[in-house]
């Protein structure tokens, strides 16, 4: 009986951690995002617009929308995918690249080629504040009756590539092999020749699809798309790591931990002597073992997807220097992985699940975005709880660690 008491009571202890969970709102390249916009485009006001105007395909759909004053222009944000591992590879080629758009939390992935079937199908995640969730959705006017399009929830082909709790794909910073400017997004010059060739086709009838979005060279974001999609996609993903970890029952005992964590603090340091041998027992490594761990996880992943990109060249870049994950994110990737995944509080609380760099659900800890990485889900989601309870608590590790190791006391030893 004592043990449970001891379990809990710092629990019943700790002031509600109440924190105001916004999802980040943005401008990047002149394009706003902001998933709470009343009007946005969304899967269900799709449905309404397709029944209001008797919307019989899919170009007819992707025009409505581009007329839709309501959703602000929201094919304006794009990248173009001529290798795409979720695909067949007749639906997605040089000739006729993918094309994924994004506005305002909404994801959406279409094909060019006028001869294929997926031609008529549009691929979503969209991104739920409520309930802090991603929803995977289908478009399909492939085989409608009546021309009508068929409109899927949560379509049960896509856990194969992202996962049996789909979230999406993209890789990390700065590294997204078979887009375009698939490397720091800088153009190749075979990229470059594959983009001059689509817009000299631009006008021809089987292009269609792709004048929805661009017709002259420079109207392609060619520096920045890629980098402009990892952000966005980033900035909704954090607020749903931020919602499942503050409203964990391990966030309490372990939030000057968590917050230490994501600072890059030493994680032997911010636990108690006990429950850090803890930790080392169930993971079977300790802190620094952790770590090591976890740069070779990333060091491989990255290695990865440079092989895949340069696969696709005719001539293999050669990087200006070695190509590693976020330098700032690593430290805080490995100590959150000590932390939580050696924690008994909540299981279902994994680091490894969080990253969207990641192949068929499968554990990640490449966090890099180009913009700040982990630290987003610190400055905006754990650091404000903090600072709730500590107005003038500073980022000092020594600090934050005594803090820290007087909250876990007693804790899951």
């Amino acid at each position: 009986m004592r043990s449970i008491l001891a379990l809990f009571l710092p629990l019943l202890c700790v002031p509600l951690l109440a924190v105001d969970l916004v999802p980040f709102n943005y401008a990047l390249d002149g394009v706003k995002h902001d998933p709470q916009r009343v009007g946005r485009l969304t899967y269900d006001s799709l449905k309404v617009l397709a029944v209001r105007k008797k919307i019989r395909d899919l170009d007819s759909l992707l025009d409505a929308i581009e007329r839709e004053p309501a959703y602000d222009r929201p094919l304006r944000a794009f990248t173009l995918v001529h290798d795409s591992e979720g695909r067949p590879h007749a639906d997605v080629t040089e000739l006729h690249p993918r094309i994924l758009f994004h506005k305002d939390g909404f994801f959406a992935a279409v094909t060019g080629d006028p001869s294929r079937a997926s031609y008529q199908e549009m691929e979503i995640f969209e991104y739920q504040a409520q309930g802090a969730r991603w929803r995977r959705r289908l478009i399909d006017f492939s085989g409608s009756v009546e021309g009508k399009a068929a409109f899927t929830d949560a379509p049960t082909q896509c856990a194969r590539c992202h996962g049996d709790d789909p979230r999406p794909r993209w890789g990390s910073y700065p590294l997204w092999p078979g887009a375009l400017g698939g490397y720091n997004d800088a153009l190749t010059t075979s990229e470059r020749k594959l983009l001059g060739d689509l817009v000299e086709r631009i006008e021809i009838p089987s292009m269609r699809r792709y004048r929805y979005f661009f017709r002259k060279r420079d109207e392609y974001p060619a520096d920045s798309a890629n980098v402009h999609l990892g952000i966005h996609l980033n900035a909704m993903n954090w607020h749903r790591v931020a919602s499942q970890l503050l409203s964990s029952a391990a966030f309490p005992p372990y939030r000057f931990a968590i917050y230490g964590a994501l600072l890059g603090c030493d994680a032997q340091a911010l636990l108690p002597e006990r429950l850090a041998e803890a930790h080392r027992r169930r993971l079977g490594m300790s802190a620094a073992e952790v770590r090591s761990d976890t740069e070779k996880r990333v060091a491989l992943d990255v290695d990865t997807r440079w092989r895949h990109f340069a696969s696709l060249q005719p001539t293999p870049p050669v990087p200006d220097s070695p190509i590693t994950d976020d330098g700032a994110s690593l430290p805080a990737a490995a100590a959150l992985r000590f932390m939580l995944e050696g924690q008994r509080l909540d299981p279902e609380l994994r680091p490894g699940l969080w990253s969207l760099s990641h192949q068929g659900g499968k554990a990640s800890y490449a966090f890099s975005t180009g913009l700040h990485g982990l630290s987003d889900l610190s400055v905006d989601y754990v650091e404000p709880a903090i600072r709730r309870e500590h107005p003038q608590l500073k980022r000092d590790c020594a600090a934050i660690a005594v803090l820290s190791r007087e909250a876990l006391r007693g804790i899951g030893e």
